[in-house]
């Protein structure tokens, strides 16, 4: 038997036009968001690139510098875990569709190699391995991201895709202090419930929750109970489904960027 969801399933939906875009001139973005430096005339064609550092476990890690960055702006920062099968440079080809100029972006390599999987590349560890061995690894990281660039320690988002995404959710509901937010792209509820356990520090906090339409692996189900169950929790939820099976759209990366935009809109 099928569940048609309702109506009003997807609630919290942040129409992008409401949203300043940064990819405008420098005079629009100036009068829509005044605390963004214009870009000193040296730094208006510094192009975005990537980086790649190792950590004290030898997994890598890649660094996006955002295009015209500014050096005396505070930027927000995403921290990025990849599917299954996939690696840090998962993140690479998505940036210029979520924004060449709005963040830096931190994406972590698996920390369990899946040499003989089709595509050779990495996955994570059981979750609750996973949850303390890369909490760890995200806080030497962002150690290494801060003391080259300012980053604004109150707009870090952590999300993921896949097994990224579950892994992403319970990483921030363990450690609701070190992020404004968690984004799960076709992510299921991690199965540990202890996670909720810090409901008082949890409450309003935000999670993005973007499903695939035609998903076969994470279904439209799976997210309505994922949604309920962190609602009913205190977490400022919201929720979105596109035309797509179990991948990373265009429409989603949108929705990611519209999302996190207005959670830093409306804390200025």
């Amino acid at each position: 038997m099928k569940h048609r969801l309702p109506e009003n399933f997807w609630i919290n939906r942040i129409p992008p036009e409401q949203l300043p875009d940064l990819e405008s001139t420098d005079a629009d973005v100036n009068e829509l968001m005044p605390w963004l430096p214009i870009p000193e005339a040296e730094d208006r064609n510094r192009p975005a690139h990537w980086t790649t550092s190792e950590q004290f476990d030898g997994h890598q890690f890649a660094t996006y510098i955002p295009e015209q960055h500014e050096p005396n702006y505070t930027y927000p920062l995403l921290i990025w875990l990849h599917g299954e099968n996939s690696s840090e440079r998962e993140l690479i080809p998505l940036m210029p569709k979520l924004s060449t100029r709005n963040y830096f972006a931190l994406a972590l390599r698996g920390d369990n190699p899946k040499p003989t999987s089709e595509y050779a590349g990495f996955g994570w560890k059981p979750l609750q391995d996973a949850i303390v061995n890369v909490t760890s690894r995200i806080e030497e990281a962002l150690k290494h991201v801060e003391g080259q660039f300012q980053i604004h320690s109150d707009r870090i988002f952590i999300g993921g895709f896949d097994q990224g995404a579950e892994l992403a959710l319970a990483i921030c509901l363990t450690q609701p202090d070190l992020f404004a937010g968690a984004i799960s792209l076709c992510g299921k509820m991690p199965a540990e419930q202890s996670l909720l356990r810090r409901f008082r520090l949890l409450h309003g906090k935000r999670v993005l929750l973007v499903a695939g339409k035609q998903d076969q692996k994470v279904t439209l189900t799976d997210i309505q109970q994922t949604q309920k169950l962190l609602y009913t929790s205190g977490l400022d939820v919201s929720a979105q489904a596109f035309h797509a099976g179990h991948e990373i759209s265009d429409d989603m990366l949108s929705s990611m960027n519209s999302w996190m935009m207005n959670g830093i809109c409306t804390a200025v």
